[in-house]
């Protein structure tokens, strides 16, 4: 790249509540913009194409320049709800970040021959994430969950991850629909840089969407059932089971009642939409004019 462009660098913004962002000293601001804004659209949604590292260059970002971002990971099931539901649509269409949770989704936009780097779920970041805020000394406020779940949580957080300045925690049983006020003063008056919100969709999508500007963080985190998972109450999806993206299943042995109809009524539709999409690519243009 020319010169000019090498002038301005990444670190010349970087105070003490960013020491991460020395890492990319070597990157321009050109690179770093189009990190920012390097989308994948797919099955109407627009995902954002990045790596761990990417994922936390734009976390830092927003906590130096105290913007907001909220951060959604859907994966095939919520994809498919998002065509029929018109919040989780609008949700998932004006947040910041949106990233792919689980290898089906990864799976079929390589199929379609997408450029896409990786799968982000909550599962595959959570760790670097937490080990990217320990660096830094962030501070963190957990909101989801039973009471006795997310002080596991807490207690986790402070035995493993003392760097992390941990400002408070809640559980996630209240109406999102009408939060209590308290917890949100609460939230705004710690000053949290970052809220991981533990709880099923729709739930953590609403309380994200409707109160991130209110509780003041920079960023705001669906994380899905993560605390359940670090408080020993759930288990992650083995690695090969990951790799053949079979999330779902490992999922609906877990809890067969509550997802069954799910899965086999938004994997179908997945299927057939997939399907549609590669006979559109890989089908002779003159084949599929209808005249």
């Amino acid at each position: 790249m020319a010169g000019s462009q090498k002038v301005s660098r990444i670190h010349v913004t970087v105070q003490t509540k960013a020491k991460s962002l020395l890492q990319y000293a070597h990157w321009d601001i050109a690179v770093a913009q189009r990190i920012m804004e390097e989308k994948i659209e797919f099955m109407g949604l627009a995902f954002d194409n990045l790596t761990i590292d990417e994922l936390m260059l734009k976390f830092d970002f927003a906590i130096q320049n105290k913007s907001l971002l909220k951060v959604f990971t859907p994966n095939v099931a919520l994809l498919i709800w998002s065509r029929h539901d018109a919040f989780l649509k609008k949700a998932f269409s004006t947040c910041e970040v949106l990233t792919i949770d689980g290898q089906a989704i990864y799976y079929a936009m390589k199929m379609l021959r997408l450029p896409v780097k990786a799968t982000l779920s909550p599962s595959i970041f959570y760790h670097p994430m937490l080990n990217h805020f320990e660096k830094n000394s962030y501070r963190l406020y957990l909101v989801g969950a039973k009471a006795t779940t997310v002080e596991k949580n807490a207690d986790y957080l402070k035995a493993n991850h003392p760097g992390i300045e941990l400002v408070g925690w809640h559980h996630g049983y209240f109406d999102v629909d009408d939060p209590p006020k308290p917890l949100l003063e609460d939230i705004r008056d710690r000053k949290p840089d970052i809220v991981l919100v533990g709880m099923t969709t729709p739930l953590k999508e609403k309380f994200i969407f409707r109160y991130a500007e209110t509780m003041g963080a920079s960023i705001c985190i669906g994380v899905g059932g993560m605390f359940d998972i670090i408080a020993g109450e759930a288990k992650y999806a083995p690695a090969i089971v990951r790799k053949h993206a079979l999330e779902w299943l490992f999922r609906l042995v877990q809890e067969p009642r509550r997802l069954w109809w799910r899965y086999l009524s938004t994997n179908t539709e997945f299927l057939w939409l997939m399907l549609i999409e590669l006979f559109k690519r890989y089908t002779p243009k003159s084949l599929t004019k209808i005249k």
